[in-house]
């Protein structure tokens, strides 16, 4: 490639805010320099990386000007680009440890990512079958370019949950993008949400290998045929069940990671009979049983039913019109769109995205102008034109959750 290609697309890659992906451009622009030019380059490509925000980088293209041998440079430029140099390392850091407790307060510490928008079920309870989303799977090299620039800018994500609008096993390079969240954010609790159908035992090796420790799978029934019934003709009960206990016996009995079951089912006169049921069936395969109520807010379609499952909600909190999912989690779809919250990950009007992760610098994304308009807005408690939120709320002031008590909350 030419040395006028490669400035282009640093340059390019600079302003997306791709760092990894500029500085690989502009080491092979200096490839073609010596001496004092290539001095002069570092000295610049640390301007330019500082003025995008990419600090990190900016402290190493400088430290590295520092370092060159004097070998055929005039003293006075070398004397005077160390000086400036090494004034700019200085205040980068400066910038960088008044910005960290900054970040600690704006930017989320929880990620969910969807690692494919496809399913092989089609749930009557889910708006999975009624979803307009183009079927995409997340392209790990594009992924692997945000994630690691948001662990040289903000560190280490808490938690990040392979989860979203469709099931991640099929995901045909689940194993790929496991093992970047896992290189680049060693410390963050890798964890994913499964009706656990696809699953064998090489792969749920492969995966806990890569370093996905916390797994939630989906089973709302013990009935082989109501679970067909909720699925939408799909005959997989006996599979789950056997992968549940091939998946245990992979995490070590649970002392290599956890194995949550969920139950997602509606307050009916039948609840506690089949909570108790689920429970009995899994005991001894799983870290915990929790029942989790299913619940979207983003419209349903006709089916008999379907208002009893809306206003059964897992909610153990006083309503409130301030979420901190807005806050702490973020929520990307395969795409790279930036959805408010969970609740938002099937269709949602692009108008409301909160940018994209692929297009969007670092800073488009976490400071938002969209997402500071409805925090700000819930910070003066005024939800009622706020898409979705108000929704929301409305719906959890009539849940009815609460009346279970906490035996499997």
């Amino acid at each position: 490639m030419s040395e006028v290609f490669e400035f282009q697309a640093g340059e390019e890659a600079l302003r997306r805010g791709h760092c990894d992906a500029a500085m690989r451009h502009f080491e092979k622009v200096l490839s073609f320099s010596a001496g004092q030019n290539r001095m002069l380059g570092l000295f610049e490509l640390g301007e330019a990386f500082k003025l995008n925000s990419c600090l990190t980088s900016a402290i190493l293209c400088y430290e590295e000007a520092m370092r060159m041998p004097t070998d055929g440079i005039n003293t006075n430029v070398a004397d005077e680009i160390r000086a400036v140099a090494g004034s700019q390392i200085v205040f980068c850091k400066q910038i960088m440890n008044i910005r960290s407790p900054l970040g600690a307060i704006f930017h989320p510490k929880r990620l969910s990512i969807e690692p494919i928008n496809s399913c092989n079920y089609s749930c009557y309870k889910c708006l999975y079958p009624g979803m307009q989303r183009k079927k995409t799977q997340l392209d790990p090299s594009a992924y692997e370019g945000f994630i690691s620039n948001w662990a040289r800018r903000f560190g280490q994500f808490e938690e990040i949950i392979f989860t979203g609008g469709g099931e991640a096993l099929l995901c045909k390079r689940l194993e790929e993008i496991v093992r970047i969240s896992s290189r680049w954010m060693p410390q963050a609790s890798l964890n994913i949400g499964t009706n656990l159908s696809l699953l064998t035992r090489e792969r749920a090796e492969a995966l806990i290998a890569e370093g996905l420790k916390n797994w939630e799978v989906s089973l709302d029934t013990d009935d082989p045929e109501e679970q067909k019934m909720i699925t939408g003709g799909v005959d997989s009960f006996d599979r789950v069940i056997k992968n549940i206990g091939i998946l245990w016996k992979a995490l070590d009995n649970g002392r290599a990671g956890t194995l949550e079951i969920a139950a997602h089912r509606p307050l009916d006169e039948r609840y506690q009979e089949k909570m108790d049921s689920i429970a009995a069936l899994v005991d001894g395969m799983c870290s915990r049983f929790r029942c989790a109520p299913y619940s979207t807010l983003m419209g349903r379609k006709e089916t008999p039913g379907m208002e009893l499952w809306e206003k059964t909600m897992t909610f153990n909190e006083p309503p409130s019109p301030i979420c901190l999912e807005l806050w702490e989690h973020m929520v990307v779809t395969s795409d790279g769109a930036v959805r408010r919250c969970c609740s938002d990950m099937f269709d949602c009007p692009e108008t409301e995205t909160f940018g994209n992760i692929f297009a969007n610098s670092l800073d488009e994304i976490v400071f938002n102008e969209k997402r500071a308009m409805v925090q700000n807005k819930m910070h003066g408690h005024d939800v009622k034109d706020l898409y979705l939120c108000n929704k929301c709320l409305v719906l959890y002031k009539d849940t009815s959750a609460h009346k279970v008590g906490d035996k499997y909350a």
